[in-house]
């Protein structure tokens, strides 16, 4: 079987906060989500390595202590598997030349479980359950 593999990056910090992007494009243009993507496993096959140069690429920080979180599997549209991996960064992030994101911003768990997310189903219930187990 064939299936997508997204990879989704919970960014946070020491003062209990998660990264969160503003989508500049469809599915969820306008709406916050976690960063991640589709193509950063064309580039490297590692998937932990893929995340890691996908974050310092969108974002030009270096991801450390990255480790998988969690995974779902969904087939509702098509078959698609949505690896969360978790870890600080080091430095400031900024926008670098990606061309789907319009913003970005330090959300508290709670903050960001009361935003209206682009994939809300699925980053939600990770949310929940990324601030009962490490926060």
């Amino acid at each position: 079987m064939k299936y997508n593999v997204i990879l989704i990056s919970i960014v946070y910090n020491d003062n209990r906060e998660i990264l969160l992007i503003k989508r500049k494009r469809e599915p969820g243009m306008g709406k916050w989500s976690l960063p991640g993507g589709v193509g950063a496993l064309e580039k490297e096959n590692n998937p932990m390595k893929a995340v890691a140069q996908e974050v310092q690429g969108d974002f030009g920080v270096d991801y450390i202590n990255c480790d998988l979180f969690t995974m779902q599997y969904s087939d509702q549209t098509e078959p698609t598997l949505r690896l969360y991996f978790y870890g600080k960064i080091k430095g400031d992030p900024q926008i670098k030349s990606v061309k789907t994101i319009q913003e970005l911003k330090w959300f508290t768990i709670d903050e960001a479980l009361d935003t209206e997310l682009a994939f809300e189903e699925t980053d939600k219930e990770v949310i929940h359950n990324f601030k009962k187990k490490v926060f």
